[in-house]
């Protein structure tokens, strides 16, 4: 579990090296970052548009694989964690949603999904003040998205508050002077 894997399209299959465990952060939950997952974390949109949410999971009964706080819903067998591809928007928001209204405090909500969505990589957060190794950095975000051609944002957030502290590989973008 927890391996970064990422994926263009939403797999219509359990992928069981791909089991991502995520929590959703919203502007109206005051929520550190997880420390024990490191020094770095990965942003991803979410939105109607995305297509970051067609990842999640639901189990049997049609429920999103989501808790209001740490610790799995569906168990980690593949017949317990079905793709929601099926399923439009209008059907998750609300499972979603009310996850988010259960939970409290200043813990961590999970959602355990298939995979991460490339196209709506949107940059990395930084949990606390690491020197970045800019080139690793690079490396990995080049690897989860090869198409995208402009800077990544690297963020930090804190607790409500989230802040752009910089842009990294912008030593590969091709600039056109007109």
């Amino acid at each position: 579990m927890d391996r970064a894997v990422f994926f263009e399209d939403a797999q219509t299959s359990y992928q069981g090296a791909a089991q991502q465990a995520m929590t959703v952060v919203t502007a109206a939950q005051a929520m550190a970052p997880y420390g024990g997952a490191g020094k770095y974390g990965v942003a991803l949109h979410i939105g109607r548009s995305s297509k970051f949410w067609r990842y999640f999971q639901m189990n049997s009964a049609e429920e999103l694989c989501g808790s209001p706080h740490d610790g799995f819903k569906c168990g980690s067998l593949p017949a317990w964690r079905l793709p929601i591809t099926s399923k439009n928007y209008d059907w998750f928001e609300p499972q979603k949603n009310g996850i988010l209204r259960e939970f409290t405090g200043h813990n961590y909500n999970e959602f355990d999904v298939n995979g991460l969505s490339s196209t709506d990589l949107a940059g990395v957060f930084l949990n606390g003040k690491p020197v970045i190794d800019e080139r690793k950095m690079c490396h990995f975000l080049r690897q989860a998205n090869p198409n995208r051609k402009k800077p990544w944002p690297v963020y930090s957030y804190w607790y409500n508050t989230l802040i752009i502290e910089q842009y990294i590989c912008e030593s590969e973008v091709s600039t056109v002077v007109v």
